[in-house]
């Protein structure tokens, strides 16, 4: 993970390369969505990978915490946040168009906790 001394110097470089248009995250801010293959290819044009060699560590990465959280374990990354595992209890609903009454089935929720460097990169 970087610091956040590391991050700071990273993103003020990053919207200097902006400004000269040579920084790939911060042209991705006209984007409304990120997906996969976006992801993939910023992490490999940042790390001189091959966007097949980033899409499988990308993979690999969210494969482990999926894992890793379907075996009930905590998943902690620094200054991200958390996710585990919560049990769901069944509970009582009702249809809102006819009124009628049912009961939904207990199951395991994933719970996403963002630590504060996260929160604060987003309230910024």
């Amino acid at each position: 993970m970087l610091s956040t001394t590391r991050g700071s110097a990273a993103r003020s470089l990053c919207q200097h390369w902006a400004s000269q248009k040579q920084c790939r995250w911060m042209s991705l801010e006209d984007k409304s969505n990120l997906n996969l293959g976006d992801l993939c290819e910023n992490i490999a044009e940042e790390h001189n990978l091959t966007k097949a060699q980033s899409r499988r560590i990308v993979t690999s990465l969210f494969d482990s915490i999926t894992q890793a959280v379907a075996d009930k374990k905590k998943v902690s990354i620094s200054n991200f946040g958390s996710f585990e595992s919560v049990h769901a209890k069944s509970r009582e609903m009702r249809n809102i168009q006819t009124g009628e009454k049912y009961i939904t089935a207990a199951k395991e929720r994933v719970k996403f906790k963002p630590y504060t460097h996260f929160k604060d990169e987003v309230n910024k």
